[in-house]
């Protein structure tokens, strides 16, 4: 692929609630009928993991503003990426900001795939190295916080420098697939520890997002002490 300026990390919600607040766009899944999207909900024990709808629920009124359902918030989520967004709510905000959606080919560049260490999702020390399950899904995570998304840039990064491409949300691409595994990947289930895995988004859910490509060259580099500009 020819050279191109990427975002670091995904899109947050501050920055998506900038573009909200700007234009008075309403997303996808707040227009739905009835509104509301999906919410990743976990059984009490095992389930049949060929059947998604056994840790899937539809959530009235969830939606990248209140990724829980009508009472819940972005509260102390506001440096963590913005989910609940379709390809639509995506190109939206691209073109707003006059960025574009990476291609598959350009995303999996960024990635620069390397090998993961065999202790993978942990470092040899015990460290988790992404925002992955661990343990048995999608049951029994031995995470000590609730699955979810953290805010972005919370680890390390990797090949070229670029967050999160690893685990965290799927990411969406100009090719209509979206990339990279989410915080639900778990060996036990999808072994989708790798860049080049495709997850075809028919809609919106609490672990799809995407980040920017940008159009023409930045003024100069983003600050390396920022993570969310690119």
């Amino acid at each position: 692929v020819d050279g191109f300026w990427m975002d670091r990390t995904e899109v947050t919600n501050a920055q998506f609630a900038r573009f909200v607040v700007s234009t008075g766009y309403v997303s996808v899944a707040e227009l739905a009928h009835p509104a509301g999207s999906a919410v990743f909900a976990p059984p009490d024990g095992p389930v049949d993991l060929a059947d998604p709808a056994n840790w899937w629920e539809f959530v009235p009124g969830a939606c990248w503003s209140r990724p829980l359902g009508w009472r819940s918030d972005l509260a102390d989520l506001h440096d963590h990426p913005v989910v609940h967004v379709t390809m639509t709510d995506a190109v939206a905000y691209c073109r707003w900001a006059g960025h574009r959606l990476p291609t598959e080919a350009e995303w999996e560049h960024a990635a620069a795939i390397e090998p993961l260490p065999a202790t993978w999702p942990l470092a040899a020390d015990g460290r988790l190295l992404a925002n992955v399950w661990v343990g048995v899904f999608p049951h029994a995570s031995q995470r000590p916080e609730p699955p979810g998304t953290m805010p972005v840039g919370a680890f390390a990064p990797r090949g070229l420098g670029v967050y999160d491409q690893l685990g965290q949300v799927w990411e969406l691409t100009a090719d209509g697939v979206a990339k990279g595994g989410s915080f639900l990947c778990s060996e036990s289930y999808c072994t989708r520890y790798r860049p080049a895995a495709k997850l075809t988004p028919d809609g919106s859910a609490c672990h799809i997002g995407f980040r920017c490509v940008a159009i023409t060259d930045p003024p100069q580099a983003a600050d390396p002490a920022e993570p969310g500009n690119g």
